[in-house]
Formats: structure tokens, sequence, C-alpha cells
């Protein structure tokens, strides 16, 4: 899996690329900020993709 959750200082989730290090980024959105539900649905989206 190149995408996992991190959970941020604030409690929200950002999804995490393992490849680069550094917060997800695709389809010009970046990944960070998100409730719970909505972080595990992207980060499995984006796994399926990659």
């Amino acid at each position: 899996m190149r995408y996992t959750l991190r959970k941020q200082g604030d409690g929200l989730w950002c999804i995490w690329d393992k490849e680069t290090n550094a917060p997800a980024e695709a389809h010009e959105m970046r990944y960070i900020n998100l409730d719970y539900d909505k972080a595990v649905e992207a980060r499995d989206d984006l796994n399926s993709s990659a």
C-alpha cells in the first residue's frame, strides 16, 4: 500500500504518500484535514488506482 493515514495534531486526518514521504496529492487535490471516514474512503480509492 502506497498510501496510509496519519492523524494530525488537530484530530483530523491526512493521507500520507509513503513513496514521496509527504501528504498525498492527486487530481489537483491535497489530502489533508479530512474526517476519518472520508480519509479512509479516499485512501482506499488512491491505493486501488496506484
